[in-house]
């Protein structure tokens, strides 16, 4: 799934990277507000085995895609994430390269899917709960 911006620019060096590498996906571009979540929805909904999540984008469109996920009632659909926003803290703070392409390698070359735990934020003024990981420091 692919994000706006930076996303769509850098898509064509990661589309011959998998390519390279005879890795099949399939294409879908995000074109308005939360489609990112409706298209992991969908495709946590319809997965077949051995595939995976692949986003490319900003920590926004990640937001959005665990929020489908989640809202499919799916718990071990695999996501992979390649880092193309303006700031990219959930990839900084999981250790991920922030350049996408060598995103890809780290992903590629990991032997097993790392497991995150994420909490759920409800505000009373929205209509929909935020799903979040909490990244935070102690300095002493």
């Amino acid at each position: 799934m692919l994000g706006t911006g930076q996303a769509q620019k850098i898509w064509p060096q990661i589309e011959t990277a998998l390519k390279q590498r005879g890795i099949s996906y399939e294409l879908q571009i995000s074109s308005y507000p939360g489609h990112t979540t409706r298209i992991a929805y969908q495709f946590a909904r319809f997965k077949r085995t051995n595939q995976v999540l692949l986003i490319v984008g900003g920590d926004g469109t990640l937001n959005q895609a665990i929020n489908g996920v989640q809202s499919a009632g799916k718990h071990d659909i695999p996501i992979a994430y390649l880092p193309c926003g303006s700031g990219n803290d959930f990839a900084r703070g999981i250790g991920l390269n922030s350049d996408p392409l060598q995103a890809l390698e780290q992903i590629l070359a990991s032997y097993r899917p790392r497991q995150y735990r994420f909490g759920c934020l409800s505000r009373c003024s929205q209509e929909r709960d935020w799903l979040f990981r909490q990244q935070c420091r102690y300095w002493f």
